[in-house]
């Protein structure tokens, strides 16, 4: 312990000799647990845990068009693991070892920087993120989840080594990993900025290029978003649930507010907000907006504004380019109550929705889940399930632990972040604990404000903080007893 305190001089080819030879019977213990773990959820979950947003998946991966709902990443992932298999059991171990592999170089990454002072501590942040029930689960899921979660850690990971050791191949892992993560989820376009955020913070200067090229990669995805809506549907916008979104959360300042209807220029605008206003106060109450009824729900104003469009044109435009058209005026709705009460917006549903994520929805609770469709029952060659478990252990005895496990990991993990804020002399001393704790950081703190400003905070979208959380406030254990003891030496 003497020499911590000293920068980690292996660089990566050190890192696997510490994985795989100082640490080998501990990563045989983990993954021999992690794969326990994965076949109890594989007999109880045999068949794909869909939903609503399965057949669009499925579908773009068997077409190849982008669909206008979804990035077309998981489609193109879904498709990719179809030139080895069409097995249902192989794709859920494919997301199963994507899952296991991003979160062990990750611990790993976290041991290699903090070296556990305290006896046993890693054993227990290692079953308490790769022992991750929910994770797991989300393998099983036939959404953009469980992958998006396992390459955010891989990117996570890659970025921590590249502000640390500055190596070219680093660089090139981290933009190809962000490039994927646009492509899965909108969530990842907040991704460079923290890239070019941590380089400031770390004043980089030698990394700056690569923050410049992560500009560059989210503006080539937003052109491709942007060019393939255009081609699809004839609709110049990068995402056809934007303006959904917007106006789910806009129209919560309905009943407190007046809205001045002469900025309205646009008539099909403006139809919207007379129908909105013909509906009560309680359509728009916070209970309805954290389930985004107001665009999923068929007796709520957005499906039927949408339908009336729809309807008006005689179907002779198509439901999902009618969709698109409808949110590029939804966008423009909501910007304009936002923009006439900024402050009540703030209050009703940004304040409102910073709550939200310390207590956000369990959606895994009581997440819609459907039967496989005809699309997804012929691409994975599935017979007639017309369930999607065995027996849905996760709900009678998972969901709620997973969520208190989620509170208690953001409640260590905000106490970490205060704590190394006033302990950042220490982390001076050692340079490496330093960039690794900012950029884990700053990556939850920007990642947190685009979700508190754009959409309800439902739990499957944050629950991979907890294994943040836990490691943040692993290091922090870590580092305060070395620097004690580092102390208690001098003394």
């Amino acid at each position: 312990m003497k020499n911590h305190r000293k920068e980690i001089n292996h660089s990566t080819n050190g890192f696997l000799s510490f994985i795989f030879k100082e640490s080998r019977t501990e990563l045989i213990a983990i993954v021999i647990f992690a794969l326990l773990e994965y076949l109890l959820f594989a007999y109880f979950y045999p068949w794909p845990v869909s939903t609503i947003d399965t057949p669009n998946y499925v579908w773009c991966a068997i077409t190849g068009e982008i669909g206008a709902y979804r990035p077309f990443g998981y489609s193109a992932f879904i498709k990719l693991t179809g030139l080895i298999s069409h097995s249902w059991s192989a794709f859920t171990y494919i997301q199963f070892l994507f899952h296991l592999c991003s979160l062990i170089l990750f611990i790993y990454t976290v041991k290699y920087f903090f070296r556990p002072t305290l006896k046993g501590s890693f054993l227990i942040l290692a079953i308490l993120c790769v022992g991750s029930e929910s994770l797991v689960y989300l393998c099983f899921w036939l959404m953009s989840d469980s992958l998006f979660i396992s390459i955010t850690l891989l990117w996570l990971t890659s970025l921590i080594w590249l502000v640390n050791y500055k190596k070219s191949f680093l660089v090139i892992v981290t933009l190809v990993l962000a490039f994927i993560l646009m492509k899965l989820r909108y969530t990842g376009m907040v991704f460079p900025f923290v890239t070019i955020i941590s380089v400031f913070m770390l004043n980089r200067g030698a990394t700056w290029y690569t923050a410049l090229l992560s500009l560059f990669t989210l503006f080539i995805v937003y052109l491709q978003g942007v060019s393939g809506n255009k081609r699809f549907v004839g609709v110049d916008t990068f995402s056809g649930f934007t303006g959904w979104a917007k106006a789910n959360n806009a129209t919560c300042v309905l009943p407190y507010v007046d809205i001045d209807t002469t900025k309205f220029s646009d008539e099909t605008v403006l139809r919207i907000h007379q129908i909105c206003k013909a509906y009560p106060d309680s359509f728009f109450k916070m209970d309805y907006v954290r389930k985004t009824a107001f665009m999923w729900y068929k007796e709520f104003p957005g499906k039927v504004i949408l339908m009336e469009y729809y309807y008006n044109n005689q179907q002779q435009i198509p439901y999902v380019k009618c969709w698109s058209i409808m949110g590029t005026k939804m966008n423009k709705y909501a910007n304009e109550i936002i923009r006439q009460h900024p402050f009540e917006f703030a209050r009703r549903f940004v304040i409102w929705n910073l709550g939200e994520l310390l207590f956000p929805m369990n959606n895994f609770d009581k997440y819609p889940t459907t039967a496989p469709d005809q699309f997804t029952k012929e691409w994975f060659k599935i017979s007639e399930p017309t369930m999607h478990a065995r027996n849905d252990i996760f709900f009678k005895y998972f969901s709620k632990y997973t969520y208190l496990k989620y509170v208690v990991s953001f409640i260590l993990g905000m106490i970490a972040i205060i704590i190394f804020y006033f302990r950042r002399e220490a982390l001076l001393r050692a340079s490496q604990q330093k960039n690794t704790v900012i950029v884990i950081s700053v990556f939850i703190i920007l990642t947190a404000i685009f979700l508190v400003i754009s959409h309800p905070i439902h739990l499957r979208y944050v629950v991979m903080f907890t294994t943040l959380f836990f490691s943040l406030f692993y290091m922090l254990i870590n580092n305060y007893l070395t620097d004690k003891q580092k102390q208690d030496g001098k003394n």
